[in-house]
C-alpha cells in the first residue's frame, strides 16, 4: 500500500487541512491521475490554480470516484488559530504514523507545505514507523491527489465526510 499526504491551509476558519490519500495499487492511482489529468486538457493538476469550469469538472468526477471507494481518504482539521505549535505537530505525526503502521503502508510521500529550516514531516514519521518508506516530494502523483481531494474536501464539506472510507 502507498500512501501521499498533503496540506491546505483553509483561511476563513484558521484550520490547517491534512490529507492522507492511500491506496493499495499504485496503478490504481496512475490511472486515476491520469483521467483527471484528461479532464483538464494535460493542465498542472493542483486545484487551486484550476478555472470555475475545470473544478467543476473534477469535482463531479472525485464525487463518483469516492462512490466507487476504491481509494481512501482521511481529512484531519487542525485548528491553527495560535498557530501550528509543535505539540500540534507531535499529535499530527503520531496519528499518522499510526495510521501508517496500522495500515501497512510501504511508501509515504509526504508534502513539503510544513517542513521548516530543522522539521521535516517525512524524516520524523520514519523515526516513528521505520517499517515505511518516506519521501518528501510534493510532485508526486499521490501528493497531488491529496492535493486534489483537498479541494473537494473543501468545496464539499459535511457531504465529503458521509463518502470518507477509512
Amino acid at each position: 500500500m502507498s500512501a501521499g499526504i498533503d496540506f491546505s491551509f483553509n483561511r476563513g476558519d484558521m484550520k490547517l487541512i491534512t490529507i492522507f490519500v492511500f491506496v493499495r495499487n499504485i496503478q490504481y492511482a496512475l490511472e486515476l491521475y491520469r483521467n483527471l489529468e484528461e479532464k483538464i486538457y494535460g493542465k498542472e493538476l493542483h486545484f487551486r490554480k484550476l478555472s470555475a469550469k475545470e473544478k467543476n469538472t473534477i469535482l463531479s468526477y472525485l464525487d463518483r470516484i469516492m462512490e466507487e471507494r476504491k481509494i481512501s481518504v482521511v481529512f484531519i482539521e487542525i485548528d491553527v488559530k495560535s498557530g501550528l505549535t509543535w505539540i500540534k505537530r507531535l499529535k499530527l505525526e503520531e496519528f499518522l504514523a499510526t495510521l501508517i503502521k496500522n495500515l501497512n503502508v510501504v511508501n509515504v510521500y509526504c508534502a513539503t507545505d510544513i517542513d521548516k529550516k530543522n522539521y521535516c514531516l517525512a524524516k520524523r514519521l520514519s523515526e516513528k514507523a521505520p517499517k515505511a518508506n518516506f519521501y518528501s516530494s510534493n510532485n508526486h502523483i499521490l501528493v497531488q491527489l491529496a492535493d486534489v481531494f483537498g479541494g473537494w474536501f473543501r468545496r464539499r464539506g459535511l457531504r465529503a465526510e458521509k463518502n470518507i472510507d477509512c
